[in-house]
């Protein structure tokens, strides 16, 4: 009987333990190796209309500029009431 699991204690230190190992660094490497190509397409899409939603911003704020000269010191004033 000793020697039948002399056996499996050896056939699973072959074969179980590297299939193991190996599938856990495989999975680890693929974590630590980044984002996959759909993630960063994805990115990129997000970038640019982050990109697109600062010029608005800017170009809203600009037109505000020109239309009410004093709404960025009517913003503050109306920030500092709300914080009393």
């Amino acid at each position: 009987m000793s020697w039948q699991i002399f056996v499996l204690a050896i056939i699973f230190m072959v074969v179980v333990v590297p299939t193991i190992l190996g599938t856990y660094y495989t999975h680890k490497n693929k974590l630590i190796s980044g984002i996959d190509e759909d993630d960063r397409l994805r990115m990129d899409e997000v970038l640019e209309s982050v990109d697109d939603l600062l010029d608005r911003i800017e170009t809203l704020e600009s037109i505000l500029d020109d239309s009410h000269k004093n709404w960025r010191a009517q913003k503050e004033h109306r920030g500092d009431s709300d914080a009393s």
